[in-house]
Formats: C-alpha cells, structure tokens, sequence
C-alpha cells in the first residue's frame, strides 16, 4: 500500500501525531507513505490558516525517519493551495525553491474566496 496524501498535526485539519501514523501504516502493511502538510498563502478563512511550521516538521520528520524508516519508505511532502493571481504563484515558487520537499502536490481548496470543500 503508498499512500501519497497524508496529514498530521503539522497540518491545522489534523491533531494525529506522525509517529501514531507510520506506526498504524507499518501495522496494516503500509510500503511507502508520504506526508502532504498543508501550507497556504493569503487563505481566506480565519478558522483555519494552514501555515506549516517547516522546521518543526522537519525535525520531528527525521527522527521518525531515523526510527522507522527501515520498515517503511518514509517521505517529506506538502500540498500546497493554489489561488488565482500571479503573487500566489511566485510565492508558491519561492517558498517550494527555499524549502525540501520529496513531494509536492498542489491542490485548490478556495475559489474567488470560497471554500469548495
């Protein structure tokens, strides 16, 4: 099983803890799983901002990966929203140049405003 879309507490939609993941990921026979915290610029909804901590995942990341990543393929991803206008691409372009990601997947959660989910 790869599960290519997975999100943890360093994602505001998620409190599970990345070790309680990959744990119950191993247990079902899990192969490859990647993590897709989200980040988005300018959200337009106050109950949820979706602003990653990058270094505290990347810390907390690498020492799962270093506990468990013989029993499983561990990887470091991001799912980012996409929003119409030219300042929301170039800061997408900028912030995916200045940080390490294995993964990237873009997403669209708001329309004009709106949320579409």
């Amino acid at each position: 099983m790869f599960d290519y879309h997975i999100h943890s507490k360093f994602s505001d939609d998620s409190m599970e803890k990345i070790i309680n993941i990959v744990e119950e990921a191993i247990k079902k026979g899990g192969i490859k799983i990647c993590f897709t915290e989200h980040k988005e610029f300018n959200y337009p909804h106050k109950d949820i901002k979706f602003n990653l901590d990058y270094e505290g995942y990347k810390k907390e990341f690498e020492r799962i990966k270093s506990i468990y990543g013989k029993k499983i393929g561990l990887y470091m991803g991001v799912e980012i929203g996409i929003q119409i206008g030219v300042k929301n691409i170039q800061e997408i372009i900028k912030y995916t140049k200045e940080h390490e990601f294995d993964f990237i997947l873009a997403s669209a959660h708001c329309l004009q405003g709106l949320k579409m989910y």
